[in-house]
């Protein structure tokens, strides 16, 4: 897999919906994420047609 570009949790806070959206597409690493963050990530791949499988690590992750 090729690495595009990187984005921090609290850099996707200040994105709207749209601009998330592109970013998703632009970017393969997102670090540092809330659980909050990590769901409008998946929505918004899927927004973008993509089909998403997501494993938790731990009790945090059962939101997204």
């Amino acid at each position: 897999m090729h690495v595009s570009g990187m984005k921090l949790g609290y850099e996707l806070d200040v994105l709207g919906e749209q601009e998330l959206r592109v970013a998703v597409q632009e970017n393969s690493i997102f670090a540092r994420l809330s659980p909050m963050q990590k769901e409008r990530i998946i929505r918004a791949l899927q927004a973008n047609g993509h089909v998403v499988g997501y494993l938790g690590d731990g009790i945090n992750d059962a939101p997204s």
